[in-house]
């Protein structure tokens, strides 16, 4: 069982995951609540908006006057973040590459 400050902190990412999703596609994720906290899980539909939305806010361009206009760089985060998740099976890739290429070669 968790301690109430884990479960008030649990409960504040959910609000707020669930309140971003639904200001951007009009309707929140589905909540599946398990012992140990919650998995969010897009409606049909909601993960093409959520695309389209992340889209156009990269793509830049003129500001509406009327919108937030509240910008974040992620780049910082996000560009350490794949070269950290994708590299072990770039290496795994090019030693498999290499690997099958000296049997195969082999004369």
């Amino acid at each position: 069982m968790s301690s109430v400050g884990l479960s008030l902190k649990r409960e504040a990412a959910i609000a707020g995951w669930s309140l971003w999703i639904g200001s951007v596609t009009g309707s929140p994720p589905i909540v599946n609540r398990v012992p140990d906290g919650a998995n969010l899980t897009w409606k049909p539909g909601q993960a093409l908006l959520m695309e389209k939305y992340l889209s156009d806010a990269m793509a830049g361009g003129e500001r509406d006057p009327n919108d937030l206009n509240v910008g974040v760089n992620l780049g910082p985060v996000l560009y350490p973040l794949l070269v950290k998740k994708t590299i072990g099976y770039l290496v795994g890739y090019t030693l498999a590459v290499a690997i099958i290429t000296k049997l195969t070669w082999k004369k």
